[in-house]
């Protein structure tokens, strides 16, 4: 194993009782994190600071929100429900009447710098990005470490009065519910999606903003439109309802480039599912079948490029984290018919650039190694689920969240395992991992990371980190530095 290590840079500690903290999702200007929990609450945190800004309470939902994800402008957040409902909400300056829609170059800090619009015109919310001069002016400074010995997140008196998750929300000018995050943050309820016959599992936003992907116990995947700016903003149509698991739909994750997704489920199998351009019509295009139990969690890498296809990652029941590449169709027969044999795939459809259902599209098998290896060949030892994983934005890692309690990051190309914590959440099982992905405005988060670095790190404190969160059974979220 290499010389990296996974240093604690700080704990999120609010969800109730510690009780299981399901997921956790950066907001994809990587200033804000969002996480939801078995207590049935959402929460929202200043991701440079670890100080709460708020969220919902748990009264508000009947059952549990299972997964959070903010869309690509970094202003709605959508909530997967077990009460078979998927939730948008969008993120707005100030509170109650007085909330202002956010637009694209709309910095919080200093004031308005960019036009304002009521929330009652429902207008689309921007970028949203939080400037962290306003979190210390209006929160009295925040956080400059770690946890204290209790594992409570340390805070200056005057942050100490930030608002927490309330079950009791303002109402704003349309009527709607809307959740005070803090005095120049709201959160406004603007959808309800309903549809699916039973829980669903995942919410996903596509990276363009356009399509959100939503999964469900009901072994469905559905596909709705969503527009971007102005009243479009929210609304939401379904365009496609993808049936072919025949177990629950686990997880969800988007190409980075492509209308294109890859759902995993309780069947065994990971479903690549296409938009046809010539008609506009979903379908399968491949199936993956290389797992030997249920498919807790897919993530697509994040680069592409001219001579390089996005990878594919998976993590299993049977302990297993697996990178999947796209086998060029031009590859001789006997070639194809060995590997698709050897990485057990089936497919009924195109390669991806030709865009229809004519070429045959083949995804193998290009590592897998047992996250739990270390332990595994004792009696009492078995594999451990693999409940979640995820790359890097620069593509170089992958790292994966487990029931044995660690949290592990490999290299991508060679599948070594570069860096673990064996006991990142004090030995509860750890339910998701995600990286910070790259910053839009970075240049506070970065400073406070490399003084970090420097003192951690010595004189190495010049290379580069990657931050990754992580959520335990613990009822904490915990920020990560790969150093």
């Amino acid at each position: 194993m290499s010389g990296l290590q996974l240093v604690e840079w700080k704990s999120l500690v609010r969800h109730e009782g510690n009780k299981t903290l399901w997921h956790v999702a950066w907001s994809r200007n990587a200033q804000l994190v969002a996480t939801c929990g078995a207590d049935r609450s959402v929460a929202v945190w200043d991701a440079h600071t670890g100080l709460l800004l708020g969220g919902i309470g748990g009264g508000v939902f009947e059952r549990t929100v299972r997964t959070v994800d903010w869309s690509a402008e970094g202003t709605r957040l959508a909530l997967a429900c077990f009460d078979g409902q998927v939730r948008i909400f969008r993120l707005e300056r100030g509170g109650g009447a007085e909330a202002t829609v956010l637009r694209a170059d709309d910095r919080l800090a200093g004031g308005s710098h960019g036009t304002q619009r009521s929330v009652s015109s429902g207008a689309v919310v921007g970028d949203g990005s939080v400037g962290m001069e306003m979190v210390s002016e209006c929160c009295g400074g925040g956080v400059r470490g770690g946890a204290d010995e209790a594992g409570v997140v340390a805070r200056t008196a005057a942050a100490a009065a930030a608002p927490i998750p309330t079950d009791v929300p303002t109402v704003a000018d349309d009527g709607a519910s809307a959740y005070q995050l803090a005095p120049y943050l709201t959160l406004h309820l603007v959808a309800r999606l309903e549809g699916h016959e039973s829980e669903v599992k995942c919410a996903a936003f596509s990276p363009s903003g356009t399509l959100l992907a939503t999964c469900s116990r009901d072994k469905t995947v559905w596909i709705w439109e969503c527009g971007t700016d102005g009243d479009d903003a929210t609304d939401f149509e379904c365009v496609a309802v993808l049936a072919g698991h025949t177990q629950d739909v686990k997880s969800l994750t988007w190409h980075p480039e492509r209308e294109m997704i890859a759902s995993a489920s309780y069947d065994n199998t990971v479903r690549l599912w296409c938009e046809d351009l010539l008609d506009g019509e979903w379908y399968c295009c491949a199936t993956l079948t290389g797992h030997e139990s249920t498919v807790w969690s897919v993530a697509f890498e994040p680069l592409v490029g001219d001579d390089h296809e996005a990878r594919l990652l998976s993590g299993g029941g049977d302990g297993q984290v697996v990178v999947w590449r796209l086998e060029e169709p031009e590859a001789d027969a006997k070639t194809n018919s060995e590997a698709t044999s050897a990485a057990s795939v089936t497919s009924n459809a195109s390669h991806l650039t030709s865009w229809n259902r004519t070429r045959e599209q083949r995804w193998m098998v290009e590592w897998r190694v047992h996250a739990n290896a270390d332990d595994r060949g004792f009696a009492d030892e078995e594999d451990e689920p693999v409940y979640s994983v995820d790359w890097s934005p620069c593509g170089r890692y992958v790292a994966a969240a487990s029931a044995d309690g660690a949290v592990r990051v490999y290299d991508a190309n060679t599948a070594a395992m570069v860096a673990q914590r064996r006991h990142a959440h004090r030995g509860a099982e750890v339910n998701c991992v995600r990286f910070r992905p790259r910053c839009v405005v970075e240049a506070d988060l970065d400073e406070a990371i490399r003084t970090r670095i420097a003192a951690e790190a010595g004189d190495e404190g010049d290379r580069e980190a990657l931050m990754l969160a992580s959520a335990g059974d613990d009822g904490t979220a915990r920020l990560w530095l790969l150093l």
